[in-house]
């Protein structure tokens, strides 16, 4: 009795022993649950948290987007009007020269006036490209030479199948800076073509070439005519013209060499010269 009363006893003290095992494993798992249910909740917190500061900071980068679009939309339409005014203003300006020509006979006088009535078109047409262009900032120099040469043409009255025009034109945009003391040159040099290359009606050719080689801007004002006599002469030239052209050469930092071998051909390297993408 008394070994299986002692039997009983550990067997109960075994029971007891399993069950408070049973219950530390049972708080440990409970335990271990709240543990996971608050790591859960500050995850979960953190998470709307890290949401809400991001949908924030995405609605402010939002409104600083559209404050930024709306400021450029603002200055594109400033430069359009700014290049608008110029364009009109210098319209205005040929036409006033145009109709004083109309009150003078004197042969010298209507040709500086129809001369400086070229020079403004020139610098009319390049503030026209940059209203019509979405490019606000450069001039496509190929377009901007076309429209000039169909201007002087008309301003001399030549049939283009009299006296033709090749253009070897690089795909290059420049700022105005650069484009109107070019511009200008080569109005010049063209409007000494359509003078004087081609005397008694003569048919003719002009090429123009302006490509971007080694840095530089190589530009050829070309004709097939008559030539000119004496090409140091040139140097010692007062006229309006030459020295409107040795001012820009000096602007662009360029050299230019001019031969009279078949026709007149004038060529200048450019150094200082700004591009626009």
């Amino acid at each position: 009795e008394e070994l299986q009363t002692e039997y009983e006893t550990v067997q109960k003290e075994k029971q007891i022993e399993l069950q408070e095992l049973r219950l530390d494993q049972a708080a440990n798992q409970k335990r271990t649950f709240l543990l996971f249910l608050t790591l859960l909740g500050l995850s979960l917190f953190s998470a709307i948290g890290f949401l809400y500061n991001k949908s924030k900071n995405n609605r402010i980068l939002g409104l600083q987007k559209d404050q930024i679009e709306k400021a450029l939309n603002e200055k594109d339409i400033l430069l359009r009007e700014i290049h608008h005014r110029v364009k009109n203003n210098l319209q205005v300006i040929s036409s006033l020269l145009s109709l004083q020509s109309r009150y003078t006979d004197d042969p010298s006088i209507e040709k500086a006036l129809r001369e400086g009535k070229n020079r403004v078109k020139s610098m009319s047409l390049i503030h026209q490209n940059l209203y019509q262009k979405e490019n606000l900032t450069g001039v496509d120099a190929r377009d901007y030479f076309t429209k000039l040469f169909q201007s002087l043409f008309s301003s001399y009255n030549i049939h283009p199948e009299h006296i033709k025009m090749e253009l070897e034109i690089s795909d290059i945009n420049l700022d105005v800076d650069t484009i109107v003391p070019i511009g200008l040159m080569v109005n010049e040099m063209v409007s000494n073509s359509l003078k004087y290359a081609f005397p008694n009606n003569q048919e003719g050719l002009i090429k123009i070439v302006l490509q971007e080689e080694n840095n530089m801007l190589h530009l050829v004002v070309q004709d097939n005519g008559i030539g000119i006599e004496d090409v140091t002469a040139l140097g010692n030239s007062k006229s309006f013209g030459y020295t409107l052209i040795e001012t820009f050469i000096d602007k662009l930092d360029a050299d230019m060499n001019i031969s009279s071998a078949n026709g007149t051909r004038i060529e200048m390297r450019i150094n200082n010269y700004n591009k626009v993408a």
